[in-house]
């Protein structure tokens, strides 16, 4: 659910500012409305923070770290000198790189040797050419060919005097340092970037020291930022923000203890209030995936996270569809949670449910990897339910029931979309929206009618019109209601059109539970008679069947997880929260707090 807020205003006297941000900070209550990012202070905290950051990305971290005492911002200044200084280095061992593989191009020729020679009156000059320049110059005097790159061959021209005209040729010039000289140079950079490793490992001992100087800078900054929105008149200070409704006791005892004024208001509804979602245990297992989505709703919108446990449980099931792969993906969680035992439960209990879900799915469709042979073991097959089964049991091959399994996804669909209007009319009880919520309830259901008609051929009911019909009357009427009826009703008319074929497609979108779990069972069935077709014959066939069992169902394992993700979560997170009227726009609840100061990441 997400927890009422009370808007609260705080009046005190500018002398005690600071204090009263310093009382506020310790009850980690109130979640401030910031006025601007504020004062020089902040931008100097921030700058600190990106160097801190930035001197972190640049060292590793030591297992048993030495115990020193030195200020962390020199020990940033050191870090980021080293780093920019081993930049410079590697700039310039890149150079020399370059200049001494043109000394290899050209066999290691010596550049002083070039010189003597053309002070004793020997020119000698370095060309490049292509396959037919040098075709057509191969016969020229004092003309040599002494190597080759790609299709370009590399000519040395020696003249005694009169030289060749060689002016379509490109000419190549040698670095002006001697190869010894850059030998000696390039043995000195590289002497340097390990020095520089060195020292950048060593200073890897204050990285724990570090991390708690960032965490504090970012503690500093909030309040700093805090104290910037604090505004002043005539003595009096005040600050607004935002605490929950049930839990302003200890805001209250604090504001009596130290004299201030306030006010407790209920949010101006187009106010930008915070949101807060708090759910029982159980259902904050799905917080990660809202985490990872970084999707947050709106104050005035709803929680979904139960519905969205439910039945992103149910798609996963549907779309994966095979209880050998859940099996893999529940021994792959344990192994996981057995790896990382301090990391948070949550993630790991939802990959338990999907996983179960997907095991029940694929127990109750008789899908074992894929494997026909497998389903038809008699305790398996007594397990399965005939109408969802994934292979017929007594004729064999894939089961004929497409259309009933379709259609199941269209009722899935329906049940789905009138839920989220149901949630939408009940948050709306008091309007005459409420009304208009109910009347897309009897559209869903009438498209769902024709979906039918359309996509399996079903004889088109005579309800499915009335149930659009109706529906289409209580949206126009009550979607914009107001005393002007006609006024109302024009102004749904222009949007309710293509409503209603985005309700359509929406419905049909669910179709994607039965083509993806139909292409994964199809997927797999294909590389087990790609291994075992024929039946195994010898040591190679075996490994050779092994190979494509292995590497087949992985590719299908990866290929049914990306499909939880794009389909499984669109479904969620685009046609139910369309339907239900959340557009994802809240701002997360952030008290004014002291944070726990703690190494990144623990």
């Amino acid at each position: 659910m997400i927890v009422p807020m009370k808007k609260v205003t705080i009046l005190v006297g500018t002398a005690h500012a600071d204090e009263t941000l310093a009382v506020l900070r310790a009850l980690g209550v109130l979640h401030v409305r910031l006025q601007g990012q504020g004062a020089r202070s902040c931008a100097e905290i921030e700058q600190k923070i990106e160097r801190v950051t930035t001197a972190l990305s640049k060292i590793g971290s030591v297992d048993e770290p030495e115990t020193l005492i030195r200020m962390p911002d020199q020990v940033v200044d050191e870090i980021l000198e080293l780093a920019e200084s081993r930049e410079r280095l590697l700039v310039s061992r890149e150079e020399l790189d370059g200049k001494l593989a043109q000394y290899r191009k050209w066999s290691n020729v010596s550049l002083q040797a070039i010189t003597e020679l053309g002070e004793a009156g020997v020119k000698v000059r370095l060309f490049r050419a292509t396959r037919s320049q040098y075709q057509d110059l191969v016969d020229t005097h004092d003309l040599y060919r002494v190597g080759q790159e790609g299709r370009t061959v590399l000519l040395a021209h020696i003249a005694v005097g009169k030289e060749h005209a060689l002016d379509d040729l490109q000419e190549e010039c040698l670095p002006d340092e001697r190869r010894r000289d850059l030998l000696d140079a390039h043995y000195r950079v590289d002497e340097a970037l390990v020095e520089h490793r060195a020292k950048l490992a060593f200073l890897g001992n204050y990285r724990m020291v570090l991390e708690e100087y960032a965490a504090q800078l970012k503690t500093d900054l909030e309040f700093s930022r805090v104290e910037a929105s604090l505004a002043d008149d005539r003595g009096i200070s005040y600050l607004q923000g935002f605490a929950p409704a049930d839990a302003l006791d200890p805001f209250r005892a604090a504001a009596e203890e130290n004299g201030w004024a306030y006010s407790l208001e209920e949010p101006d509804e187009d106010e930008e209030v915070p949101t807060l979602v708090r759910n029982p245990k159980w259902i904050r297992i799905i917080d990660p995936v809202m985490a990872f989505l970084g999707t947050i709703p709106g104050y005035n919108e709803l929680d979904i996270s139960l519905w969205f446990l439910v039945f992103f449980a149910l798609f996963v099931a549907m779309l994966i569809g095979d209880a050998g792969y859940g099996l893999i993906y529940l021994g792959v969680t344990m192994l996981a949670r057995r790896k990382f035992r301090k990391a948070p439960a949550e993630p790991f209990i939802l990959m338990y449910v999907l996983s179960a879900a997907t095991i029940l799915w694929g127990v109750l469709s008789g899908t074992w990897f894929g494997s026909e042979t497998i389903a038809n073991i008699p305790f398996f097959a007594a397990l399965v339910i005939p109408a969802i089964s994934s292979f017929d049991l007594t004729k064999g091959g894939f089961n004929d029931n497409q259309f009933l399994l379709i259609g199941l996804c269209f009722k899935i669909g329906a049940v789905h979309l009138t839920l989220a209007h149901a949630l939408a009319a009940a948050k709306e009880s008091n309007s005459p929206k409420a009304i208009a919520e109910i009347g897309w309830i009897s559209i869903i259901w009438g498209l769902y009618c024709l979906t039918g008609s359309l996509v399996l051929g079903q004889p088109f009911p005579p309800l499915g019109g009335w149930l659009i019909g109706v529906g289409s009357g209580l949206v126009l009427l009550f979607a914009n209601f107001q005393k002007n009826v006609l006024k109302g009703v024009g102004a749904t008319l222009v949007e309710f059109p293509l409503a209603l074929i985005g309700g359509f497609s929406d419905v049909v979108s669910y179709l994607r539970l039965f083509a993806v779990g139909y292409t994964s069972l199809v997927l797999a069935s294909s590389f087990n008679q790609m291994a075992l077709g024929d039946g195994v014959k010898g040591p190679l066939a075996a490994i050779g069947a092994a190979l494509i069992l292995l590497l087949g169902h992985s590719l299908n394992l990866v290929l049914a997880g990306m499909g939880v993700v794009v389909h499984g979560i669109r479904l969620k997170m685009l046609e139910f929260s369309g339907h239900v009227g959340n557009e994802w726009s809240g701002t997360e609840y952030r008290p004014f707090r002291e944070e726990r100061i703690a190494p990144d990441g623990q």
